[in-house]
């Protein structure tokens, strides 16, 4: 950002004289796609207040308006009439700060360096190498990384995923940033260096010749032939989303059907019916189900542009799940019976994996086959129930057809099961403007506080990994994947005896595989590892990883499933105040505003800090808003689980006006009062319980105790609140474009 910052004052210095301000100039000049991107200026406006930017009545001026496009032209109008060339460049600091509004602006906004890096990235993540550990020294040497930033890529497992966490670390920290470790590369390898910037990494959206034969091929024969018009919008699309779309299973498209509006149902059954899985086809025939419901190609492109990109992202583990399913479908067209054995072994591991990410203690399961875990997981509140039913119906059969179609509806599950974003669920309205709420993601809260990163780190670094070698047909060496997979399980078992209290006396260096495995599955069995001490899902990954070996089983691919299980145990074993907390928000009342509830998400782990435990949260609405949030927090203390709602929240019904004020006089924090109904929290006096029932009965009321709640005010789309944990009491402070009550 400074870099960029000195750059655009250094061309201001030298054309002032010649009577240009080359800034204003250059936002006049793209004044058409501004006023298109800017479809919801609140955003940019609240950075730009914070900025000192606006008056309140410029502020007020541009909210006047009465369309997106007006609003836009107006703030427009105040950045060419009332400011000068240095507030024009504070005008595009705020535009990137809240970039991800503004998908359309990607490009415009981004600066050569990032440009750069973002195209170089996975090339440089395959062609690093073990570089990544001189050239993140010389950035933590020239103060670029600090010593955590620095721990956290020499934490990483192999050098491909150090590698990824370096350059994930500078376009993060932005363009000032992206030239240092340019720099540095070109320092310790520059023939390396301009190779890369030969060769060229340009990933390019959907050419013309690709989307020209784009087809909506079905599973059960036929075909949908998209319209040209169609086709130029899922160009659109593509290039609004930023996205990178091929034949590869990357995305949750899914996801984006729901942002657009259409019913669950309907965007399963657009895409059950694909022959193909692919984020394109995918994409393609979510935009054709969309047009087809509206023929709103507008109302299409609007949507697009207020989606969240991230959540349809996948996680690390998701991807790399989807990865091992395509490698078996072409196996499956080739030669079924050949296969079917490893088709059996590799959806018992991938089942076995969606059951470890959501059940709270998948412990006492049976681990008979696939088959029976589907079962397992069809009373899951994060499972949608008809996408396993159908799978479980595929199962019944083995044919080559069966298990084709079980693909892509596994493919779906993993799609649901692995999102990139951990945010807050809702199941959509209910009894009116009530949000009933539940995790995206399973959290589960343990006794286990966690190990200093140093002692992680000397354990992983303690025997390094090997490179996986290939032979002359480009397959990957049998000797390789049996070397790493032993190094996997050694630096899983010298970990975990970091965790046992009684250690590991033996030197597994040179032992058998067979040895270190019946190590790791011993110490797995002691008091340290029960589901309240340590995270079953990390465990269960464990055990899959010492019983599926990739050469017994003949699939030489789980090795990066199993090195990505090292990675995600190292993740964990960080000591962290989320092994033993969580606020749990149950549900969002929206209160008499027409605005809805869009998401929410924490926007910082819990910290414990002046003796109580702070978690800030972000609530996405589609407007200014009024709501109130139920909530309350669970955790293990002194070794001891706990679960706090207090203060308690009570909710009077039927309540006559006349005993208004006579229940206001009962002492507690009054939230809200509609007609015949009254929120209260408890306050500092005790016995609030008892007087309103008393005060229930002489009125016939119905009274209803509820968890911790609290009254929030918006003053945009926006907004955040700290929820505070401390002496017993949940408390609740505004942070950001908020009051709370």
């Amino acid at each position: 950002m400074f870099w960029s910052a000195l750059f655009i004052c250094l061309i201001f210095n030298v054309l002032v004289d010649e009577g240009v301000e080359p800034l204003k100039k250059h936002i006049q000049n793209w004044q058409d796609l501004l006023v298109e991107a800017l479809y919801n200026i609140a955003p940019l406006l609240d950075h730009m207040i914070a900025a000192h930017l606006l008056t309140q009545e410029n502020y007020f001026d541009v909210q006047a308006e009465k369309t997106p496009q007006n609003k836009a032209r107006k703030l427009l109008e105040v950045v060419q009439h009332q400011m000068d060339e240095e507030k024009a460049l504070h005008f595009i600091e705020c535009l990137k700060k809240c970039k991800e509004h503004y998908p359309r602006l990607k490009d415009w906004l981004t600066t050569d360096a990032e440009q750069k890096l973002r195209k170089q990235m996975s090339e440089l993540c395959l062609r690093l190498g073990h570089l990544v550990t001189p050239i993140s020294m010389r950035l933590f040497s020239g103060g670029t990384l600090s010593q955590f930033e620095l721990e956290q890529v020499q934490a990483s497992t192999t050098p491909f995923l150090q590698n990824k966490t370096l350059l994930s670390l500078c376009l993060a920290k932005g363009e000032k940033t992206c030239l240092s470790f340019y720099q540095a590369f070109h320092s310790e390898d520059s023939m390396l260096a301009k190779d890369i910037d030969d060769t060229g990494t340009d990933l390019p959206e959907p050419g013309p010749q690709e989307l020209q034969d784009l087809t909506l091929k079905m599973e059960y024969g036929g075909e949908i032939e998209l319209r040209p018009e169609e086709k130029e919008l899922i160009r659109e699309v593509t290039r609004l989303l930023g996205l990178e779309l091929g034949s590869g299973m990357t995305l949750n498209l899914c996801e984006l059907g729901l942002a657009l509006g259409l019913p669950r149902g309907v965007v399963r059954e657009s895409l059950f019916e694909l022959e193909s899985a692919g984020d394109l086809t995918q994409l393609a025939a979510i935009v054709h189900c969309f047009m087809e419901k509206t023929q709103d190609q507008n109302r299409l492109l609007h949507k697009i542009g207020a989606c969240n990109t991230k959540r349809l992202m996948l996680s690390e583990r998701g991807r790399l799940l989807l990865a091992l399913l395509q490698e078996v479908t072409a196996d499956i067209n080739s030669s079924f019976e050949d296969v079917l054995q490893k088709c059996r072994h590799l959806f018992h591991f991938v089942m076995r994996d969606c059951f470890a990410e959501v059940e709270e203690d998948p412990s006492g399961a049976s681990w008979t086959g696939p088959l029976a875990t589907v079962r397992l997981l069809k009373e899951n509140v994060l499972v949608d129930r008809a996408v396993i039913q159908e799978l479980e119906d595929c199962w019944g059969e083995e044919t080559a057809e069966s298990y084709q179609q079980s693909l892509r509806i596994l493919a779906q599950l993993l799609r649901d099961l692995f999102p990139l974003l951990d945010s807050v669920e809702f199941d959509g309205n209910l009894q009116g403007e009530i949000y009933r709420c539940k995790p995206r993601r399973l959290h589960r809260v343990t006794k286990f506080k966690g190990l200093p990163p140093r002692i992680i780190y000397r354990v992983l670094t303690r025997k390094g990994a090997h490179s996986v070698s290939k032979d002359a047909t480009g397959s990957v060496s049998r000797t390789a994947v049996t070397r790493q997979y032993k190094d996997i399980c050694l630096k899983v078992a010298n970990l975990l005896a970091k965790v046992s209290t009684e250690g590991n006396s033996k030197d597994l260096m040179q032992a058998e595989i067979s040895d270190i495995i019946r190590e790791i599955q011993l110490t797995l069995s002691k008091p340290e590892f029960t589901y309240d001490s340590f995270d079953a899902g990390i465990k269960l990954r464990l055990l899959s990883l010492v019983e599926f070996d990739p050469i017994a089983l003949d699939i030489p691919a789980l090795i990066t499933l199993h090195w990505n299980t090292v990675s995600i145990l190292a993740k964990y074993l960080k000591t962290s105040d989320r092994h033993a907390f969580q606020f749990n928000i149950e549900y969002v009342r929206m209160q008499q505003c027409l605005a809805s509830l869009q998401g929410i998400c924490s926007v910082r782990d819990p910290v414990t800090i002046d003796n109580g435990v702070e978690e800030v949260f972000c609530f996405l609405t589609s407007g200014p808003a009024l709501f109130l949030v139920c909530l309350h927090c669970r955790g293990y203390r002194d070794g001891k689980y706990f679960m706090c709602n207090e203060p308690l929240c009570f909710q009077v019904f039927g309540l006559p006006e006349t005993a208004m004020q006579e229940v206001e006089s009962l002492g507690g924090k009054v939230l809200t009062v509609e007609k015949g109904k009254m929120w209260l929290r408890e306050d500092c006096q005790e016995g609030l319980k008892t007087r309103l029932e008393a005060v229930s009965q002489s009125h016939s009321t119905l009274l209803q105790e509820g968890s911790c709640c609290f009254l929030v005010k918006s003053f945009s789309t926006e907004c955040e609140v700290k929820f505070t944990f401390k002496n017993n009491k949940i408390t609740a402070t505004a942070e950001k474009n908020s009051e709370v009550l």
